[in-house]
């Protein structure tokens, strides 16, 4: 079941945040040099709840197994996190949370909607590919409180 959650799953979300992070470190090994507080502190300052943001999650058998968060207000870039417990990836989790908030954008040739993906995490880059968001920029680059720097990419898609 998707629905509309509150700040009391703010630690469930975050617990599933910092476990797609653990997932991560198998991916660019550089990641392992994070410390789970940065990635908490990181959490934090993403700020999930911020209005006018909205947070999906999606629920089974009481078991929250995955969060997007939605910006319904923005032109583009209103779609910040799509993270899913890793023990429940590859059920259709994620296509359901984000099929669910590109259904609430209103379809028009001038809008567009964004996501950005860190470059070492090719099976998400996958996954948009499949629901038809382009690489429009890659080689970006984000500094997390560690001071690392982790490379991502711009992708997008036209809502007709």
């Amino acid at each position: 079941m998707i629905e509309i959650t509150s700040k009391e799953k703010y630690q469930i979300l975050e617990n599933i945040y910092l476990a797609c992070f653990k997932e991560f470190r198998n991916l660019d090994s550089h990641l392992g040099k994070i410390d789970s507080n940065d990635l908490k502190k990181e959490f934090d300052l993403a700020d999930v709840f911020k209005t006018p943001r909205v947070v999906y999650t999606y629920t089974q058998n009481n078991i929250v197994m995955g969060y997007i968060v939605f910006n319904p207000t923005s032109n583009e870039d209103n779609i910040y996190h799509l993270y899913i417990d890793p023990q429940y990836q590859s059920r259709g989790v994620g296509a359901k949370l984000l099929n669910h908030v590109i259904d609430k954008i209103p379809k028009n040739n001038q809008r567009e909607t964004t996501v950005y993906v860190f470059e070492y995490n090719q099976k998400a880059i996958e996954f948009y590919q499949k629901y038809g968001f382009v690489i429009v920029e890659s080689g970006l680059n984000h500094e997390l409180l560690s001071g690392l720097n982790i490379s991502y990419c711009k992708m997008v898609k036209k809502i007709a």
